[in-house]
């Protein structure tokens, strides 16, 4: 009777439980995610205790005390647990995928981060190199400005022997 009383509980609670409809076998954030995970554990631990009754015998005596295998095998409890195994492979597919997708995702972020290592490192050079071309640059404006005072001071110079030359021939 107590392990009658045990079926029924189980498939009252499997009957009642949340799980996830075809329509939410992805969930959309992580507490659902969290949820779905919680839902399965503990139907898994429902099925767990009914398996371990029924290797104990405590199960099989309640078939033989009603006298049939019909009270156990109904067709109720065959399609609930057609239902369940359903459920459980569309649970494990979706585990395999975010598994899947969960390696693809590390893979691509692992690329992208070797990408901006990269770019970093091209960035880093070019910067050293600006700082470069900045100093030479600052280099050439200061020997242009020396080279011009030399220009003007020639020319002076010029002028000035210029004149002293005109002088000379005007005396």
């Amino acid at each position: 009777s107590s392990s009658k009383n045990d079926e029924n509980t189980v498939s009252t609670a499997l009957a009642n439980s949340t799980l996830a409809t075809p329509t939410q076998i992805f969930p959309e954030n992580e507490e659902d995610h969290t949820n779905l995970l919680e839902e399965l554990h503990r139907i898994q631990g429902m099925l767990g205790t009914v398996m371990k009754k029924r290797k104990n015998g405590s199960l099989g005596t309640a078939k033989k005390s009603s006298g049939s295998k019909a009270s156990f095998y109904s067709p109720e409890r065959d399609a609930e647990v057609e239902r369940l195994k359903m459920q459980l492979q569309e649970q494990e597919v979706t585990t395999t995928m975010r598994k899947a997708d969960s390696s693809y995702l590390q893979g691509q972020l692992s690329e992208k981060e070797s990408l901006l290592k990269e770019v970093s490192i091209l960035l880093d050079a070019l910067e050293k190199r600006q700082l470069e071309l900045e100093q030479e640059n600052a280099q050439l404006r200061e020997d242009l400005a020396e080279a011009t005072n030399m220009i003007e001071e020639g020319e002076a110079a010029r002028k000035l022997l210029q004149e002293k030359l005109i002088e000379n021939e005007q005396s």
